[in-house]
């Protein structure tokens, strides 16, 4: 497993999300290992695999709702012992991108938000995504920062709990999107925003002194029923 991992594109730049996280995959993957707890929502915070263990899936580990979810996607490498699959890996951007296609487009939202050198003009995204989807963010910004900047996105619900979070290089043009995890709870969102110096990861304040400002309100519906 650590071993297929470690063998594709610039992997110490790769962060993968395992039950097992300080080992046996951490001893064989030079990259990130984020791991969890029991019972805990998945941390679906900018991770680029997913690693599923028959261990997780006998014990729904770390909810019946996230195993569940994998489990209907296709991995993109699966361990075998003596033909019995051991472990799976997903490959979350991918899984992510696919989902962005069959996304409501996004639409214009009202946000005015100013930093010492660049601008927020624009910004699309919509405001109700169901539960195991894709929130695509498009943004326009003006001005060029004097050190490299990222801009920081952020689900996060009204009682603080962080579900999804992508950070990206500003750029003058930008599309993320936000995978809203399988177990997430319905209910009432909203959609943050930092800027920050990629370097000392410092945040950018605002004109008027906000290192996170609020972008819009979102809705998160129960997931889709299928056929």
């Amino acid at each position: 497993m650590g071993d297929w991992l470690a063998e594709q594109p610039d992997p110490t730049n790769v962060d993968v999300l395992s039950w097992y996280s300080a080992g046996p995959l951490s001893y064989h993957f030079p990259g990130r290992v984020v791991g969890f707890s029991y019972g805990s929502r998945m941390p679906w915070l900018d991770v680029d695999y997913v690693v599923l263990y028959i261990n997780q899936v006998q014990r729904d580990i770390p909810t019946a709702a996230a195993v569940d979810y994998f489990l209907e996607q296709t991995p993109v490498y699966t361990a075998t012992l003596e033909g019995v699959p051991m472990a799976m890996v997903y490959n979350l951007n991918q899984i992510v991108a696919d989902l962005s296609e069959t996304a409501p487009p996004p639409q214009p939202i009202q946000v005015t938000a100013q930093w010492p050198e660049v601008s927020l003009v624009a910004m699309r995204t919509h405001t109700n995504p169901s539960i195991g989807t894709a929130l695509p963010v498009e943004m326009e910004w003006s001005g060029t920062p004097a050190r490299a900047a990222k801009v920081s996105l952020r689900l996060i619900g009204t009682d603080g709990t962080l579900v999804a979070q992508q950070d990206v290089s500003l750029q003058p043009e930008m599309k993320v999107s936000l995978f809203v995890p399988p177990d997430a709870v319905p209910g009432d969102y909203a959609l943050y925003m930092m800027v920050y110096d990629s370097d000392t990861l410092d945040p950018v304040r605002t004109l008027d002194g906000q290192d996170l400002i609020i972008t819009t309100p979102v809705q998160v519906s129960a997931p889709k029923a299928t056929n």
